[in-house]
């Protein structure tokens, strides 16, 4: 069951917050404490204190400080993390009227049923997936997720996502349905390295293929990533080439640690797309064009035939005309047989 709850009061509170701050100089208290009183500022201050992220060592008291000083055009600070936050949040204050069109029209376009239709057919039916959206201010990051759930900036939304709203929260709500069903049918803990790097690569070539070709939808000219997806076009000989290369030099051992695995995808997800988001984006093109949505279902329960299968509709393809790329037998033998 896929259930979507969409929550904009942060959002609001925020706006109202700014909209005084701004016109009249001063600082509503009460809705101060009402914004720090949220969940969603507890998964703001757990997300900005990962180690491996910003790091930043905030409390809900610091951010109570920010908000409560977004009067002054000014914030002095120990912690430049607060700075950037409160110069982020002054920055605001320009597009106020933008930012709150948004939220109406958000609040008007019954995205919680829009999201779950484009989900839907492309996730197993017993999968449980309660999510809520939030949307807020973030002070930084243009979103992320905290278990099931996903907090959005709607200054992001605004000024990147315009109509292509569902889209995006369908696009990240499918990563979380599919990372449940990954954890519960491959268990990279128990396995060795060769095969834990194998299935990390297979899962961001199926999570994020699904999710641009089936789910959220291809950049169009004139939306972000565009250019990059076309750049992408023009490489994917090289990029399915490399994609098999290094899938071979896993399997060797010739890549034989997680660091020499990480820089080799650090330069393939630089960019918008790069070699896996684009190799990704073909790979289940060709599946469902083949073998439809429940093709699509089998690759997500069991990755470790997402190469045959892929192997297998390209094959049906090309006697057809098209020219899909081949992945090498010895690779698509030796995965089948992982789980």
């Amino acid at each position: 069951m896929i259930s979507i709850n969409l929550n904009v009061e942060g959002a609001q509170l925020m706006l109202d917050l700014f909209k005084t701050a701004r016109d009249e100089e001063k600082i509503d208290e009460k809705i101060v404490s009402k914004i720090i009183n949220l969940k969603v500022m507890d998964y703001l201050v757990k997300h900005y204190n990962i180690p491996h992220g910003s790091n930043a060592n905030i409390t809900k008291s610091d951010v109570h400080r920010v908000l409560t000083s977004i009067t002054n055009k000014e914030f002095t600070d120990k912690n430049n993390f607060l700075v950037e936050m409160h110069k982020n949040y002054r920055q605001k204050f320009d597009n106020l009227e933008n930012y709150e069109g948004m939220l109406k029209k958000i609040n008007k376009s019954n995205i919680s049923n829009k999201a779950e239709d484009k989900l839907k057919d492309f996730v197993p039916g017993e999968l449980d997936l309660k999510s809520t959206v939030y949307i807020i201010f973030t002070g930084k990051s243009g979103g992320y997720f905290n278990g099931e759930d996903i907090t959005l900036d709607l200054g992001y939304i605004t000024e990147s996502m315009g109509n292509k709203f569902v889209n995006v929260i369908a696009h990240e709500l499918h990563h979380i349905g599919y990372n449940k069903i990954y954890q519960s049918v491959v268990d990279e803990e128990k396995m060795e390295l060769k095969d834990r790097l194998i299935f990390s690569l297979l899962s961001g070539l199926i999570g994020e293929g699904i999710a641009y070709y089936c789910v959220g939808g291809i950049p169009k000219e004139g939306e972000q990533g565009y250019n990059d997806f076309l750049s992408d076009v023009k490489k994917e000989k090289e990029h399915f080439k490399d994609l098999n290369n290094t899938l071979k030099d896993i399997i060797s051992g010739n890549i034989d640690s997680e660091e020499k695995f990480m820089k080799w995808v650090s330069k393939h997800m630089s960019q918008t797309f790069g070699a896996i988001n684009y190799v990704g984006i073909k790979t289940v093109e060709a599946i469902f064009n083949v073998f439809g949505n429940k093709g699509i279902i089998d690759i997500m329960k069991h990755p470790n035939k997402f190469i045959s299968k892929y192997n297998q509709a390209a094959s049906k393809l090309n006697n057809e005309g098209k020219d899909f790329y081949i992945f090498d037998n010895d690779i698509q033998n030796h995965i089948i047989n992982l789980l």
